[in-house]
């Protein structure tokens, strides 16, 4: 079993994760999509394809930017991970609003971002 908690809110939860270069890639159905919000961002692998991103979002903001990705095509050899969903291990943190409504840089200790392995 792995699971992906950000502050508390369980993103991910699965026993039938993939492997995949060291990643966890969860099913798509084990995935919390009300604290993902599509991101703007992308990369292309060569071998797997052109991945989409997520940010974490708790309480209609965002905490951590591209916490996520997934491939929604994939080339061929990557086809058992179409549209499942690997996290970061080390999140990138932003979270907090300044006085003006912005967001703030934190401090990584102010966000709990936790992958567990349970054997």
């Amino acid at each position: 079993m792995v699971k992906v908690t950000l502050n508390g809110t369980v993103l991910a939860d699965s026993d039938k994760t993939v492997v995949v270069e060291g990643n966890h890639y969860f099913p798509p159905e084990s995935v919390n999509t009300a604290a993902l919000t599509p991101s703007s961002t992308h990369t292309t692998c060569p071998w797997k394809g052109v991945a989409s991103y997520y940010d974490g979002t708790i309480g209609g903001k965002t905490v951590v930017n591209d916490v996520a990705w997934y491939y929604p095509e994939t080339k061929e050899a990557a086809n058992n991970i179409k549209g499942y969903v690997a996290f970061y291990k080390i999140a990138r943190v932003r979270a907090g609003m300044d006085s003006r409504g912005q967001m703030n840089q934190l401090p990584s200790a102010l966000v709990c971002f936790e992958m567990t392995e349970m054997l």
